[in-house]
């Protein structure tokens, strides 16, 4: 829109400018399909509880 008619629709509160952001998502170099979780470390306690 021009400036002018902008103005107007703004002084008339018939526009709302806001901003827009964008993101761009890329796969890292970690990236991986498979969930991997650390194996858990057993104590004798644990076992035997």
């Amino acid at each position: 829109l021009p400036e002018r008619e902008r103005a107007g629709l703004k002084r008339r509160e018939l526009l709302l400018e806001v901003p827009l952001k964008s993101y761009w998502i890329r796969k890292g170099s970690a990236f991986s399909r498979a969930v991997a979780r650390p194996e858990t470390e057993l104590t004798p306690d644990m076992i035997a509880t």
